[in-house]
């Protein structure tokens, strides 16, 4: 999980140097990964209770 969140700030971070066009869609991506991964989590918790 902690991997996930360096990588997901460090891409949000590099976005604002405008020197690497593709780093924002990088970010984009990850915080895909990052929102549907959250979802599985807290569904998993909502259906154990």
């Amino acid at each position: 999980m902690s991997g996930l969140l360096l990588v997901v700030g460090s891409l949000g971070i590099l976005t604002v140097l405008h020197t690497v066009p593709y780093l924002k869609d990088a970010f984009g991506i990850s915080q895909l990964i990052w929102f549907i991964w959250l979802g599985v989590v807290l569904l998993r918790i909502s259906t154990r209770q």
